[in-house]
């Protein structure tokens, strides 16, 4: 066990138990996001977006996040989801 994850027990802080996409960040698209939900462990796991509708006017727009946008609308993901038994919760679930 890591010495935060400890650290946070010991403070009795819940947390996720795996975090998927940390090193994707800005690349995630819904072909990567199905293969994390399919190899996803049991247990509390935190798969990292940043979506952004991309605005052709804003200076500081991210075509990227707007790839991470459609991922997170992507029927697949979804049809994958509700036929997975993966149950999506928020961090104040847990």
């Amino acid at each position: 066990m890591t010495l935060l994850k400890k650290r946070l027990e010991r403070a009795q802080v819940r947390s996720n138990d795996f975090l998927f996409g940390l090193n994707d960040s800005g690349n995630m698209d819904a072909e990567l996001a199905l293969r994390f939900l399919k190899r996803s462990p049991s247990g509390v796991t935190e798969i990292y977006f940043h979506p952004e509708i991309f605005d052709p006017h804003r200076t500081d727009g991210d075509r990227s996040r707007q790839r991470e946008y459609e991922a997170l609308i992507n029927p697949q993901l979804r049809q994958t989801l509700l036929t997975s038994g993966i149950q999506l919760i928020t961090f104040s679930d847990l």
